[in-house]
């Protein structure tokens, strides 16, 4: 193998110069710098380095093996071989060259003289500048590995979309009533395993109610001593069972409440400031997750070093083409963001050049136009071969004449493979084909990051939702919105989706700080919100259920129509059909007797419609006590409706038919004193 000439070399121990490890003075202490597998991240510019006729020696900096080089100990280079072809490189006139460091990904090495270099300048830090105390450089900015999360503990280690980094370690976020339980999110509100804690587990037929085992509780009753109770109003049970406010105070949507000072609010049992509480973010229990803040009533995400809330994202304004110098600022399509300024995404030995009012590649090594640099124009009759402005009769292979000017088909962007066949969207020429840069992909026509183009997510074509941005391949949402069914929501106020995706309030209840919240004088069952004045199960307050016998009205339980009160009121009776108490109360009726229309008549006299159940003259198709056949009593709930029990329930605030939280395999009915709505399942009412 031929020995490198020594151009090559000095070229290559300025290459090296940009791995050598950097040296805090101040605290005299090794900090790594840029490792040789580095990727360059792909919006950093390429040097303005002219083509040659050398069969082309594309070396990025991850091709390079690691170089163990002690430091100063470089009295002679001792390079290890290289994965190259064999060089036949002439000698050549090198003139001082203004290369950042870190700023050249790739070297194409001409074999001619080579004239001032047109090298832009990088948005890199120089290598050797250090970060502050507790931060660690990665790539081209310093980040905080105890909270980044992008680099959790060390560089390039980016958490999941369910985790935040906190003291360098990837950790599971839960939000409102969830519970990590080992390395799970458990909401221990509802969970049967974990209720109320992780790892209480409710006996075999037990439910968790809001926290609680219990048999048989509607939401958000609890089974507090032997009684169902709603917690979000019990003084006596406020949040949980057996937790009482104190004297003057009242519970109020699972809380005791006092008067706060002006500007707090009251939340779980103490006065707090919303706007800058994360634990209480603008409401009571709108917590903040991972590393957010609570800066006006809102939960905002804190961005590392160097980088921007834009959007509910944090980008670099110095490289993000969507937020180029500020948020929102966007890049034209074609053009990068490089040193917080929109530019070309120029391929090695182009330029970003004016064109009017636009900005243009300009292949500065053969463009006539821009020969050697931009604005610099041959004169007639001239072609720009090398950068340099000449009179030439014919091209030398492997140029090719386009144009009227010689080009080298394998590395011009408007001449890539042949003449003509021009690179577009940022693409550079590479071996005679066009190729987006390093980390990009060619996506509709234009090259873009799929980490972070919100058009482009993970793969081109998939776009995230309105509201959504793109962060390591994966859609998110701005915080305190997730990701439900494709679109962005709010779970602290919405009620298709409270507390968590799919959680659907009962009809007419709404979503405050992620509970379902039915309107004043109702609770929910779980589908609807039922009216306290008129629920036979919860009348007049939350678990008290009337008799069998007895309706619901106004909030008090009163015999069914048609019923009278017996026993001091315990017990409804039919005078007109009750063999025991026919006509008035305590009047019996002999064995071969009935009672018909509140009198004592021979059996016979019960004629149809009526039927006789054991002295009982009753019609079957709505009496409660004889529904369908002699002795089959409806529930509390129940009404008879054609010789059948149907079930039934007051919703509110329904005051009139129609009723929309009434089903369509029910009927909106009237209550017993008229003045509200109840759902009968069937398509009668009674």
């Amino acid at each position: 193998m031929r020995r490198p000439s020594p151009p090559f070399l000095a070229l290559l121990a300025i290459a090296l110069t940009g791995c050598s490890f950097l040296v805090d003075a101040d605290e005299a202490r090794l900090q790594p710098g840029p490792r040789p597998d580095a990727a360059v991240p792909s919006d950093t510019p390429r040097a303005d380095v002219p083509a040659v006729d050398v069969p082309a020696v594309d070396v990025p900096a991850v091709d390079v093996p690691a170089v163990d080089v002690p430091a100063m100990d470089v009295p002679a280079m001792d390079v290890p071989a290289m994965d190259v072809p064999t060089l036949d490189v002439p000698a050549m006139d090198v003139p001082t060259m203004d290369v950042p460091a870190l700023d050249v990904p790739a070297l194409d090495v001409p074999s001619r003289d080579v004239p001032a270099l047109d090298v832009p300048m990088s948005d890199v830090p120089p290598p050797d500048a250090a970060c502050p105390s507790g931060s660690l450089r990665c790539g081209d900015r310093c980040v905080d590995p105890q909270t980044d999360g992008a680099h959790c503990g060390r560089c390039n280690n980016p958490c999941a979309s369910d985790r935040s980094c906190s003291a360098g370690t990837c950790v599971r976020v839960c939000i409102g009533s969830q519970r990590l339980c080992g390395d799970a999110c458990i909401d221990v509100l509802s969970d049967a395993a974990h209720c109320g804690a992780c790892g209480r587990a409710c006996a075999s037929g037990e439910v968790c109610s809001a926290g609680e085992c219990a048999a048989t509780c509607l939401s958000p009753n609890l089974l507090c001593s032997g009684a169902c109770v709603d917690v979000s109003t019990s003084a006596a049970h406020c949040g949980s069972c057996g937790r009482a406010c104190a004297s003057g105070e009242v519970c109020s949507g699972g809380a005791c409440r006092s008067v706060c000072a002006t500007g707090e609010t009251f939340c779980s049992g103490a006065c707090v400031d919303t706007r800058v509480d994360p634990r209480n973010c603008g409401a009571c229990g709108a917590a903040c997750t991972g590393t957010q803040v609570c800066e006006a009533g809102a939960c905002r995400a804190v961005c590392p070093i160097g980088q921007t809330l834009c959007g509910g994202a944090c980008v670099s304004v110095q490289t993000d083409s969507a937020h180029c110098g500020a948020c929102g600022n966007a890049c034209a399509a074609g053009l990068v963001c490089s040193a917080g300024a929109c530019t070309c995404a120029c391929a090695p030995g182009s330029s970003c050049c004016p064109s009017g009012a636009s900005l243009v590649c300009a292949a500065t090594q053969t463009d006539p136009a821009h020969c050697g640099g931009c604005g610099r124009a041959c004169a007639a009759g001239q072609q720009c071969v090398d950068g340099a402005c000449m009179t030439v009769s014919s091209c030398v292979a492997p140029r090719i004449t386009c144009g009227g000017a010689c080009v080298d088909p394998r590395t011009d962007p408007s001449n890539c493979g042949g003449c003509g066949r021009g690179c577009t969207g940022g693409q550079a020429c590479a071996a005679g084909a066009c190729v987006c840069p390093a980390g990009q992909t060619y996506c509709g026509g234009r090259c873009v990051s799929t980490v972070t183009d919100p058009s482009n997510c993970g793969a081109c074509g998939v776009g995230c939702a309105p509201g959504q941005s793109c962060a390591l391949s994966l859609c998110v949402c701005a915080a305190p919105r997730i990701t439900c069914g494709g679109q962005c929501v709010n779970p602290q106020s919405d009620a298709s989706n409270c507390g968590a995706c799919g959680r659907v309030c009962p009809e007419s209840a709404t979503c405050s700080s992620g509970s379902c919240v039915c309107p004043a004088g109702s609770v929910s069952d779980g589908r609807v919100c039922r009216s306290l004045r008129y629920d036979p199960l919860n009348c007049g307050r939350v678990g008290n259920a009337c008799r069998a016998d007895q309706v619901c009205t106004a909030g008090a339980c009163v015999c069914r129509p048609g019923l009278t009160s017996g026993g001091g009121g315990t017990y409804c009776t039919d005078l007109q059909s009750s063999p025991n108490n026919c006509g008035v109360l305590g009047r019996r009726c002999n064995s071969s007797q009935a009672c018909v229309r509140g009198v004592c008549m021979s059996d016979r006299s019960c004629t149809s419609p009526s039927t006789d159940c054991s002295g009982w003259c009753v019609d079957l198709r709505t009496h409660p006590f004889h529904c369908g056949s002699c002795g089959r009593a409806c529930a509390r709930n129940e009404v008879c409706v054609a010789g059948s029990c149907e079930p039934y329930y007051a919703v509110n605030p329904c005051l009139t038919c129609p009723c929309t939280g009434c089903r369509s395999i029910e009927t909106c009915c009237a209550t017993p004193d008229r003045s509200a709505t109840t759902c009968v399942d069937g398509t009668r009412c009674p």
